[in-house]
């Protein structure tokens, strides 16, 4: 077997399902989930909880974002390069997408922020930064890595990246790729080979800590009330809001 014919391999794979292309859909939701918070808090005045929501929620998607980053400039471009002479833009890193990230990071973390007009340019500006950055990805290094190695390959890189990666990061993947649906994790369970049991020792815990740190607070926001988040059963949450009411 030639080193650039394992495509065939894939077929029982689509690539619009890949794990690759799900993982940057998760960023992709996230943002988006952020923007139209912010777009619902429109131009009124942020209060002392709300900052405290933003900056947390901030911190579960950084954690995220760059744990994607590290998957694939310590794991994956290393993997490639093995066999293939990668595009520089494969390997540059990922500076541009740290500076606009640390520069939402500032303003989430100003305690005087009083509204979100400049966050939300901000915003704007990361998002014009990481797609460009996903769609590159997506449409020169996925193609190669299924060319030239095969799911078995794969696979075993997979499963180094599943066992270290952080829990918010993990439960992001199962609530945006499977929208926390019990069945759709177990079929895609299925699909990667992973035992069913699995799902109740770590991908149940991680999915909930999601919801109570990252999609509940969001919740929060775009109702503009403390006393949602104290219905959402989220603890960090509660402990946090009493401050201010």
């Amino acid at each position: 077997m030639q080193a650039t014919d394992k495509e065939a391999l894939w077929k029982d794979l689509p690539i619009a399902l890949d794990r690759w292309i799900l993982a940057h859909n998760a960023i992709r939701d996230e943002i988006a989930a952020f923007k139209e918070t912010l777009a619902t808090i429109g131009e009124r005045k942020l209060q002392p909880w709300e900052r405290e929501v933003m900056k947390a929620w901030w911190k579960g998607h950084a954690t995220h974002t760059h744990n994607q980053h590290q998957n694939e400039d310590d794991r994956m471009m290393p993997l490639m390069a093995t066999r293939i002479k990668l595009p520089s833009k494969l390997t540059e890193g990922h500076v541009d997408l740290i500076v606009a990230m640390d520069k939402v990071e500032k303003l989430v973390n100003d305690t005087k922020l009083e509204s979100v007009a400049r966050l939300r340019l901000a915003v704007d500006e990361y998002e014009a930064v990481m797609l460009p950055h996903l769609r590159v990805t997506e449409s020169i290094a996925l193609p190669l890595l299924r060319a030239h190695f095969t799911p078995k390959e794969v696979n075993a890189k997979v499963g180094e990246i599943l066992q270290q990666a952080p829990p918010i990061a993990s439960g992001a993947f199962w609530y945006w790729a499977c929208g926390g649906d019990k069945q759709r994790i177990m079929a895609f369970m299925a699909q990667e080979g992973t035992p069913w049991f699995v799902y109740y020792i770590t991908m149940k815990p991680r999915l909930q800590r999601y919801r109570k740190e990252m999609s509940a607070p969001l919740e929060t926001l775009r109702d503009g009330r403390a006393s949602a988040a104290i219905g959402s059963g989220s603890t960090w949450t509660l402990g946090r809001l009493l401050l201010w009411l």
